[in-house]
């Protein structure tokens, strides 16, 4: 493939572009809306990431999420670990190449997830469990 589609270049130290009038609250007790302001800002999902239906960008749209993760984890090319829609989400971002959606240029050859593999040691476990929170609000 000649080293097509190019991997995303991650750059330590650089801000995100956050979404207007979707930012979430940071500071807030609900997980969900910490996962929402995780979503567009720090965690920079949104960048590569639509939750918009039919709306695919470097990574595939988020929109249904919630419903599809846990038929996912029952698909034939499922090789990860997770046993629900839960364990699903938390793995898809800690180990994106455990399964890659099909139907789009989201990898960068078998089992490589053009998405970084590195969000198990930059974010925290509570930040992935907020994620996880929000990601399950995506209907």
């Amino acid at each position: 493939t000649n080293g097509w589609p190019p991997r995303p270049i991650l750059v330590s130290g650089v801000s995100s572009r956050g979404l207007p009038g979707v930012e979430g609250v940071a500071t807030s007790t609900d997980a969900a809306s910490r996962g929402k302001a995780l979503f567009n800002g720090g965690g920079a999902c949104a960048t590569c990431h639509s939750i918009e239906s039919g709306v695919s960008l470097v990574g595939p749209s988020l929109a249904g999420i919630a419903k599809d993760a846990g038929q996912r984890v029952h698909d034939p090319q499922y090789k990860g670990a997770a046993s629900d829609a839960d364990g699903y989400l938390e793995e898809s971002i800690l180990k994106p190449g455990a399964f890659i959606v099909a139907g789009g240029n989201y990898s960068a050859g078998p089992e490589t997830s053009l998405m970084p593999d590195t969000y198990r040691t930059t974010m925290k476990p509570e930040q992935v469990k907020d994620l996880v929170a929000y990601l399950k609000t995506l209907l």
